[in-house]
């Protein structure tokens, strides 16, 4: 497991434990879970940057997801994302994705809150060099946290860091293609 994937696994699991309890700081900071986020759909857009580690350049990422809040701790979330094609000069590639996650939040403030998410994505990965094109597919596990401040009752900023790590076997052999993609988006609860 590599050392990002263990910082996004500690990260998920710290959110998960803080959420377990409600922690009260100094007068200007209250931990605690919110209570009127239950049981609502919500759907939203982020659009980003892509940073693909096999190609070692980037590329705007969008995203559209749906989501389901069971409690106030938990909600789950799917959607479809492209994440650009980057190139550099001698290779290209480019991943679309399906996406379906678990997520626990944390309400730092009535207006700002933090979330882990972990889940699993069925990709599809194309890549060009100066020998041919190929391509493969798979599913495999994404990790990601974010802050959401809340503008209204129906609508949030997010800020997310999502990590996405595939293997796909093109030309002759398996490619290791790590992705971070940041991005900032739109969600509206129905």
């Amino acid at each position: 497991m590599g050392k990002k994937m263990r910082i996004s696994l500690c990260m998920v699991a710290a959110v998960f434990l803080l959420n377990s309890v409600e922690v009260f700081a100094d007068s200007d900071m209250i931990v605690s879970k919110p209570r009127s986020s239950d049981g609502h759909l919500y759907f939203g857009v982020k659009a980003g940057n892509a940073d693909y580690d096999n190609v070692d350049d980037s590329d705007v990422s969008l995203d559209l997801f749906l989501g389901y809040q069971l409690d106030e701790l938990l909600s789950v979330q799917g959607g479809f994302a492209t994440l650009g094609e980057p190139s550099n000069g001698l290779n290209s590639a480019e991943v679309t994705l399906a996406h379906a996650e678990i997520m626990a939040s944390i309400g730092i403030k009535s207006d700002l809150s933090l979330y882990g998410q972990v889940g699993l994505f069925a990709w599809e990965y194309d890549t060009t060099t100066g020998i041919g094109s190929d391509s493969d597919s798979g599913v495999d596990v994404t990790f990601g946290v974010g802050v959401d401040y809340k503008i209204s009752s129906r609508y949030a900023v997010r800020f997310a860091l999502d990590i996405y790590s595939l293997d796909p076997e093109v030309f002759v052999g398996k490619v290791n293609e790590d992705i971070i993609n940041y991005s900032v988006g739109v969600k509206f609860n129905l």
